[in-house]
């Protein structure tokens, strides 16, 4: 059994990529698969029904409750704070595409990028999106961090056109 404080440190952890996950090495028998999917076929699909039925009554009270479409609060403060800083003339503002956790920064300030180079990868729904540089210049501020959530539209760096 797993504590309440254990859970969020586990969620946590996952959440920041810092699970460290159990890998054990076995062989997997596809006719063995195929028949614990036939014995117990009738408790699978009474789960998956239940499952189904809970989920659709969930979604039905978010929709009550008006939370159906909710977004933090904190999270669009921020990303509103940042986009209304003044940029100096020739500054270019590079955002977010998507709404994820930055999985790499491949650049710091100062460093030199030319368009179409990748500045930092942010992992979205498992898959690894690249955000490229969008003009030559000189990279001038950062606003994110490895492993920092970032939102779709969010300012992440500016850059200082050539």
């Amino acid at each position: 059994p797993v504590s309440a404080s254990e859970l969020l440190e586990l969620r946590k952890d996952f959440m920041t990529g810092s699970f460290k996950l159990r890998v054990e090495e076995t062989t997997f028998s596809l006719k063995q698969y195929n028949t614990f999917l036939q014995q117990n076929a009738a408790s699978i699909t009474a789960f998956k029904t239940g499952q189904q039925v809970a989920f659709e009554a969930e979604r039905e009270r978010w929709k009550n409750r008006g939370q159906a479409e909710y977004v933090s609060e904190s999270t669009l403060s921020e990303a509103d704070a940042q986009n209304e800083l003044d940029l100096p003339e020739g500054a270019c503002a590079v955002t977010a595409h998507v709404t994820g956790t930055v999985w790499k920064l491949l650049v710091k300030p100062g460093q030199h990028v030319t368009a179409g180079s990748p500045l930092l990868v942010v992992e979205s729904m498992k898959m690894e999106i690249a955000v490229d540089a969008p003009v030559n210049g000189t990279v001038r501020q950062v606003f994110c961090k490895v492993s920092g959530n970032v939102s779709a539209g969010q300012m992440l760096l500016v850059i200082q056109e050539d």
